[in-house]
């Protein structure tokens, strides 16, 4: 089961609400990085730094920090709720097999390889919702840059795009990988 089908059991509306949130948050912490490059402007060019900005920056810290920790704690709420009813079917259709090779299974064993992985899921979810924060940090800084340099822009989307190619083919690789040993792993235990 891939992520996205995990978090598109049920309703989409806390999906919504999740996105939104930390998008916020990555707009946030995008606000803050041109506004520092504005105080450094300011400071480049000998002008004092007025209460404005300074209010503004503190503004904006806590606008961001409230958000970051609003969409965490909303994403974990929302994870923890998916996952219940993920555990809750898995258990269930886990109980109600009659399958040979499951009954030969320790069922507390397979029981608690589920509750592992769901585990798992639980906290690597926090980190996807950092990524996507970052994501949207990512898109308004390369914007921002594209104000200030198209040159610029052009120079960093392009290694962006080239990170992005070689960081997607690493991972096909990887999976193609796993996903071989998996079958070997799979062929071994149908021996033993």
């Amino acid at each position: 089961m891939h992520i996205v089908q995990l978090l598109s059991i049920r309703s989409t509306s806390a999906v919504k609400r999740v996105l939104i949130i930390t998008s916020l948050a990555g707009l946030a912490n995008a606000a803050i990085i041109g506004l520092i490059n504005q105080v450094a402007e300011h400071a480049a060019f000998g002008e004092p730094i007025g209460t404005d900005l300074v209010l503004l920056y503190i503004g904006l810290l806590g606008f961001f920090i409230l958000a970051d920790r609003t969409s965490l704690r909303e994403a974990n709420r929302f994870l923890q709720k998916r996952l219940a009813f993920l555990r809750t079917r898995l258990v269930r259709n886990i109980r109600s097999v009659e399958l040979r090779t499951v009954e030969n299974l320790d069922r507390s064993a397979l029981m608690n390889v589920v509750g592992q992985e769901i585990n798992h899921l639980s906290q690597t979810f926090p980190m996807l919702v950092s990524a996507a924060q970052s994501g949207v940090l990512l898109v308004f800084s390369l914007l921002y840059i594209g104000t200030l340099s198209p040159v610029s822009f052009f120079v960093v989307t392009g290694v962006t795009l080239v990170g992005l190619v070689f960081f997607w083919f690493r991972r096909r690789m990887l999976d193609d990988a796993l996903v071989g040993i998996h079958g070997y792993e799979n062929a071994v235990m149908e021996k033993v």
